[in-house]
């Protein structure tokens, strides 16, 4: 188990029993002042005098001192009271990616551009403690880094540098996903006030006008059940009490009774449902709800998609890859395609490509069916994925896992 440096530092001088009770913060800054306790213990090291513009002395470090310091993840610097580098931990080196020669003694000003991180400094080094956010281009992209400030003893200070872009990716998400959710309940809740206010007061003796807002009230009624089924869904997706339940599924059954049940609006489109399921996957071991789940989103999306007068085909077939054996399932559909530059945003929640290519905007859906999708094949361990021609059709695929116990059973039986 790896060592908390931490509780290791406090431990030493008995205080660990109030980790419990201490936030990040609190004990980071705890941190510093033990490590500026720590330092005043120490030998300095024997060096010519300084000129007057010189940082501090540093003082020794003992080994188990670096230690501590290095087994911090995060970069660790300590400024003396005139912003110089007291200290710094092999992250901090890191996070400079060699770019000083020593960080010791180089100024706060050398080290940060961003002026909300030097104002933090120059506040921690007059009594104040603090924290910013600051983002940072690094080879592997943008990366977003909470810095967090606290005093020292003798005008000093300690800054942490915690790399946060995970997590404020994760609460963009959630906030674009409230704005989202907001405005996809808002928009028919609006037709239907604006409908049901019309059918009271102006259309009373109008029974044409009569029919067709009351067309409008149960089309965006249908359009809120349908979001609000999908919002479930993924909602009990992304729950990690949402498990499988395994079970021997009749592939071609499945796909039989999707087709039944998007039969009238294919019929509407011309279209037709075909289905080429091999053998090998004609009976799969998986959850039947899930596996319906991905399916029923795939081939509607498809039915909005495709051309009218064409095929929408389902296929199926046994792969193999590094000698693990999933079963493949594509949906293919000749239509509009996706521009290959919103290839990769498909199965984000409430994404639309623009819904003028489709040439049918009365099919409009409620931007989480491929989301769905995403997760739901997710919480069968497979994978999925997009192959698009602009002006001539879109095939997705996904591949399901094989249980070993499927494998063996149908390897007996020769399929």
């Amino acid at each position: 188990m790896p060592i908390d440096p931490v509780n290791l530092l406090l431990a030493d001088t008995g205080m660990s029993a109030l980790i419990p009770w201490m936030g990040w913060g609190l004990a980071l800054g705890m941190v510093g002042v033990l490590l500026w306790r720590r330092a005043r213990t120490l030998q300095p090291i024997p060096r010519p005098a300084p000129a007057a513009s010189s940082p501090a002395p540093v003082t020794r470090e003992t080994p188990e001192l670096r230690s501590l310091l290095d087994a911090i993840e995060s970069p660790l610097l300590g400024f003396g009271p005139g912003g110089e580098v007291w200290f710094a931990n092999e992250a901090a080196g890191r996070y400079f990616e060699d770019r000083f020669t020593t960080l010791i003694g180089t100024h706060a000003e050398q080290l940060f551009t961003q002026a909300d991180v030097l104002a933090a400094i120059a506040d921690a080094r007059g009594g104040r403690a603090g924290r910013t956010q600051i983002r940072v281009m690094r080879p592997q992209g943008q990366r977003i880094y909470q810095a967090i400030v606290f005093p020292l003893a003798s005008s000093g200070a300690v800054l942490s540098l915690r790399d946060i872009t995970e997590l404020a990716h994760a609460v963009q998400l959630k906030a674009d996903f409230v704005a989202n959710a907001s405005h996809e309940l808002r928009t028919p809740l609006s037709s239907i006030r604006a409908a049901a206010e019309t059918l009271a007061h102006d259309a009373q003796d109008d029974p044409p006008m009569q029919a067709r807002l009351a067309s409008i009230i149960a089309g965006n009624v249908t359009r809120l059940e349908d979001l609000i089924a999908d919002l479930l869904d993924l909602s009990r997706l992304e729950s990690t009490e949402d498990q499988p339940t395994l079970a021997q599924v009749d592939a071609r059954a499945v796909i039989d009774e999707l087709a039944e049940l998007f039969a009238p609006l294919a019929a509407g489109r011309g279209l037709a449902i075909r289905h080429e399921i091999d053998a090998a996957v004609s009976t799969i071991q998986t959850d039947r709800r899930l596996f319906m789940l991905i399916l029923k989103n795939l081939i509607e999306n498809a039915t909005k998609y495709a051309y009218e007068k064409t095929t929408i085909r389902v296929t199926g077939r046994l792969i193999e890859r590094e000698g693990v054996r999933a079963a493949r399932f594509e949906v293919h559909d000749k239509g509009a395609g996706i521009p290959i530059d919103l290839q990769h945003r498909i199965f984000e929640r409430f994404f639309q490509v623009d819904p003028a290519r489709t040439g049918t905007s009365t099919q409009r859906g409620t931007g989480l069916g491929l989301a769905i999708v995403k997760h739901a094949v997710k919480t069968l361990g497979g994978d999925l994925g997009v192959e698009s021609v602009w002006k001539e059709g879109t095939t997705i695929w996904v591949e399901l896992p094989r249980p070993p116990a499927m494998m063996q059973a149908q390897g007996e039986s020769g399929a």
